[in-house]
């Protein structure tokens, strides 16, 4: 019987972990995608300053989640996120619209998607 309640306690501290750290990407990935909408924003009306500025402001944002999303998600998927804010900025201060705004809604896409990508479910074991 004390097995059977270790086990129990294991698996709902497992499943409270999952649903905490699910909460927090959301709550995050919201936040920077709402940033990065704005740049997309500033960069379709083809206002570079405040697009930078945006960017800046992404960025600023993503260092200080960046630690802890280390810990929660695949390291690629971070890679991919600083590769594209770079390339973001990048196309942006070259005032190249059509780059810039690929860039721009890929890196949005991404973000959208790991707080999905790390929920517990069948579909992600498998």
């Amino acid at each position: 019987m004390r097995h059977i309640l270790i086990v129990m306690l294991v698996f709902a501290l497992i499943v409270v972990g999952d649903i905490s750290a699910y909460k927090y990407l959301y709550t995050t990935s919201t936040s920077l995608n709402a940033e990065a909408a704005s740049m997309s924003d500033y960069v379709e009306k083809e206002k570079w300053s405040s697009a930078i500025n945006s960017a800046k402001a992404l960025k600023k944002n993503w260092d200080k989640r960046k630690f802890i999303w280390s810990i929660l998600i695949d390291h690629k998927e971070i890679d991919d996120i600083e590769r594209g804010m770079t390339r973001a900025e990048n196309y942006i201060k070259a005032k190249n619209k059509p780059m810039a705004l690929a860039e721009v809604r890929t890196l949005e896409r991404i973000i959208k998607h790991i707080p999905d990508n790390q929920l517990f479910s069948i579909e992600n074991i498998l």
